[in-house]
């Protein structure tokens, strides 16, 4: 499914060895992901395996798109990315998906910014 194979992976660092330069990396920030409770009970298992808790606040990009913008067929990644003209060479891949999360991020941020507008200038 995702192309990866063993020797791709082989000289990749442990989670352990990478754990705290990632919380330093989160910060105080919000997981985002398409399916965020996909990834995220990844990264909360890798951090109870080491004894240590990881806990933020999440935000779903797939969830955020089904709210901004009924109507589709599929909420998948690969079918939103389609429909918005979002580059999504590398499906599967961790950087490609949270680029194409990011941009559908923007997209509902977008619209969330334009609704908030027109609500208040109807008030």
């Amino acid at each position: 499914m995702t192309g990866i194979t063993n020797e791709m992976v082989r000289d990749a660092p442990l989670f352990a060895e990478i754990a705290d330069s990632f919380m330093e990396f989160m910060g105080d920030g919000i997981f985002v992901a398409h399916n965020v409770n996909f990834d995220y009970g990844f990264i909360v298992y890798e951090f109870e395996r080491l004894e240590r808790r990881f806990r933020f606040p999440k935000l779903c990009t797939c969830a955020g798109m089904r709210r901004r913008y009924p109507g589709h067929k599929s909420y998948s990644l690969g079918n939103l990315c389609e429909l918005y003209e979002i580059d999504l060479k590398d499906h599967h891949r961790a950087l490609c998906d949270a680029r194409a999360a990011s941009h559908l991020l923007n997209l509902i941020n977008r619209k969330r910014s334009a609704q908030t507008e027109f609500e208040s200038a109807a008030a």
